[in-house]
């Protein structure tokens, strides 16, 4: 009985961190303006944004490096092949601090870190900018020194701090 309560706690504690992901379109749910917008904020044509949504392949491969924790260290890429190249030219983990990459899937393009001298901490997760902006206008009053990196480009593209 006592593992039955834990578990409203236990999601409880998973705090602010969160992830988009888009679900599956149906035909009642097709708005050609809205596929349009999301499609074109990914750099796709509308028909590869259904294709992948609808097979749930919007993905992109991340060489991640889980020793450090700046985002500029860890891009994302289009291709898994991309991200291998990449991992094998930057991995050093035969020197003491060296890379040490490992090539993942991730369903997210843009990382809200609140970011300061105390903390380096991933908030959320998303595919698409203006839901990492809706995030920050949505929480800027609980958090100070939000950022949003686009893992692609490794840029910080938003913030809330002046």
């Amino acid at each position: 009985m006592k593992k039955i309560h834990l578990l409203p706690l236990l999601a409880f504690l998973g705090g602010c961190v969160s992830s988009v992901q888009d679900e599956p379109i149906t035909s009642e749910q097709y708005d050609p303006d809205k596929v349009s917008e999301r499609a074109t904020a990914l750099g796709l044509r509308p028909v590869d944004y259904l294709h992948n949504v609808n097979n749930e392949r919007l993905t992109f491969y991340q060489a991640f490096d889980a020793n450090w924790d700046d985002p500029t260290i860890s891009p994302i890429f289009e291709t898994e092949e991309e991200a291998i190249q990449y991992a094998k030219r930057n991995n050093m983990s035969r020197f003491r601090g060296g890379h040490s990459y490992i090539v993942r899937e991730v369903n997210y393009r843009y990382e809200v870190r609140q970011v300061n001298d105390a903390v380096n901490d991933v908030l959320h997760t998303s595919l698409l900018l203006k839901d990492s902006e809706e995030y920050i206008n949505q929480y800027s009053t609980n958090h100070a020194d939000l950022l949003i990196y686009d893992l692609k480009t490794g840029n910080v593209v938003g913030t809330n701090t002046p």
